[in-house]
């Protein structure tokens, strides 16, 4: 009893000593700062690193999401922007900070220059415990804007990292791949983009590893890929066509828009198509998608294996 009670003390003296540790490493303006207003409570998660890059996200309380924001530390002050993704004009934001208080300008324009008359400050309180732990990160949207390809947005069971640029090079052999099947207009027009960064990292995390590491360097296959297309032959066009959408789309979805086949519908004849079903089934038939899944995808019209077959 005695043996087991000293084993308990000490293993909460150390647990204790640990979290102080971890309270003690985080930079004094990192924490969780609040303020409530008639809608309801609003907090700003903010982390600041040993550098001064300062990360955080502006959130309803009872929300998981927010509006990213970042920018520099010094002395007391940050400077930065603020990514609000219902708008295209530049928000900046200014935090500033003494001891357990935050006061936050958010408007539109230089974040070095204060208007003048200053917006409305807000004032927001630390909240008891830490702050985030590690570096607050931007949704696939912002790092769109910001142009960050070299951003993870994806980590498989194994470790595998995909990166937003590995992601955009993707969907770039889908943009081939539906143009192949006779796809007329836009691939992902506007927002939708959004949702084919979706679809691509979906494929990523549902594939086997040879193919999670082929999607996650994509730097190894798209420009060749790009560069031969034009010129490749028809046959090594719609395998690499069948090996994209198939990843893309899923067995499943693809076994269902045959079976509709099967019951009758008719795919438009001609050689353009408008709906992803009808170009989707301009690539596959029965034994096409058989052969497609049998295989592991290769992304290149030059050197394909003449078998690629699964384990």
């Amino acid at each position: 009893m005695f043996k087991g009670s000293m084993l308990s003390t000490l293993f909460l003296t150390l647990t204790l000593a640990q979290l102080a540790c971890t309270a003690l490493a985080q930079h004094p303006a990192t924490g969780v700062y609040a303020y409530d207003s008639p809608v309801g409570r609003f907090e700003y998660h903010v982390h600041v690193a040993p550098d001064g890059t300062l990360t955080g996200v502006a959130m309803r309380a009872s929300r998981g999401f927010g509006t990213y924001f970042e920018g520099r530390y010094e002395d007391g002050r940050a400077v930065g922007y603020y990514y609000d993704t219902t708008t295209i004009l530049t928000i900046a934001i200014v935090l500033e900070f003494d001891q357990d208080v935050m006061t936050a300008y958010v408007y539109p324009g230089d974040p070095n220059t204060l208007p003048d008359p200053p917006p409305e400050p807000r004032y927001l309180l630390r909240l008891p415990g830490p702050g985030p732990e590690r570096p607050l990160q931007p949704d696939v949207h912002v790092l769109l804007r910001l142009g960050r390809n070299e951003a993870v947005i994806a980590t498989s069971a194994a470790g595998t990292e995909l990166r937003l640029g590995d992601a955009r090079n993707f969907l770039e052999a889908a943009l081939l791949a539906m143009r192949e099947a006779g796809l007329e207009g836009p691939l992902f027009p506007g927002t939708i983009y959004l949702n084919w960064v979706g679809y691509a990292v979906t494929a990523f995390e549902a594939a086997e590893l040879e193919t999670q590491e082929l999607m996650a360097n994509s730097q190894l296959w798209w420009p060749a890929l790009e560069a031969e297309w034009p010129g490749a032959p028809r046959e090594a066009r719609q395998r690499v066509a069948q090996d994209v959408l198939l990843l893309v789309f899923g067995p499943g979805v693809i076994t269902g828009w045959l079976e509709e086949v099967d019951a009758g519908y008719e795919v438009p004849p001609g050689p353009t198509c408008s709906a992803l079903m009808t170009c989707v089934l301009r690539v596959f038939d029965r034994s096409t998608l058989a052969a497609a899944t049998s295989r592991l995808p290769c992304f290149s019209v030059s050197s394909c294996p003449e078998t690629g077959v699964r384990d």
